[in-house]
């Protein structure tokens, strides 16, 4: 039987650790042969499904380059192309590329970046504006200085209370396995359902899911502050409104 929290898990993991590790630290928790296998199996095809959908994207992009470079070259003969920004301005809802909108808070701005481990996943710092991009490696810094980040990536768990189920097994599951203490809570943004884990010290942070049509949100943050639930609050998925 596929079991969505392991077909979630081996594809967080996948790429880090070995097949026969993963299948014993499984096991361990309870995971049959049986629904080990078929999970497996599940998270190949969304991965082979992914795959197809970049190689797409990938030859269309070719086709509009070949079929645009002799413009492009005139054009970079003459002056360098300019550098994109990347900060965007605090001043009007930020447009995920995922799928959704959010309200930024005053002063505040969003720097966007990508996960080398996963092109599917678009990953967001928002913070007060000026603010050194590497500072974003020291989730220590979070909390002190202000910092959200949102990770934004296909959602494999499904939608509605089976959908929240799933991800409640395996967030759950994830922090029992790290030995920290934590509390977990449900949350509920407009018709999107979701979970809060809040983290006690020494790594004190929070950590917010929603579940959208097509995409889980996650958002970190060193604490349970105005920044944060302002920004999960304004969330809206727009592909399930």
């Amino acid at each position: 039987m596929v079991r969505e929290e392991v077909v979630a898990y081996l594809q967080e993991h996948g790429k880090k650790f070995k097949l026969a590790d993963l299948r014993a630290q499984l096991t361990s928790e309870g995971v049959s042969e049986a629904d080990f296998n078929d999970s497996f199996k599940a998270a190949q095809a969304i991965e082979k499904k992914a795959r197809r959908a970049r190689t797409g994207r990938l030859l269309m992009m070719v086709g509009l380059l070949c079929s645009a470079g002799g413009g492009l070259m005139l054009v970079q003969s003459r002056k360098p192309p300019p550098v994109p920004a990347p900060v965007v301005s605090s001043d009007r809802g930020f447009v995920g590329k995922a799928g959704y909108v959010l309200r930024l808070p005053d002063g505040y701005s969003a720097v966007q970046s990508t996960d080398p481990n996963d092109p599917q996943a678009e990953i967001v710092h928002f913070c007060k504006a000026g603010t050194d991009p590497t500072t974003f490696v020291d989730t220590g810094l979070y909390g002190p200085m202000g910092i959200v980040r949102l990770e934004a990536r296909p959602n494999p768990f499904g939608t509605g209370p089976e959908g929240l189920g799933a991800l409640n097994d395996y967030v759950t599951s994830r922090a029992q396995r790290s030995g920290e203490k934590y509390t977990v809570k449900n949350v509920q943004i407009s018709s999107l359902l979701g979970l809060q884990l809040t983290f006690d010290a020494p790594n004190a942070r929070v950590e917010t899911y929603i579940i959208g049509q097509h995409s889980l949100y996650k958002f970190y943050a060193g604490e349970d502050d105005d920044i944060l639930r302002g920004l999960v609050n304004s969330l809206r998925d727009t592909q399930e409104e």
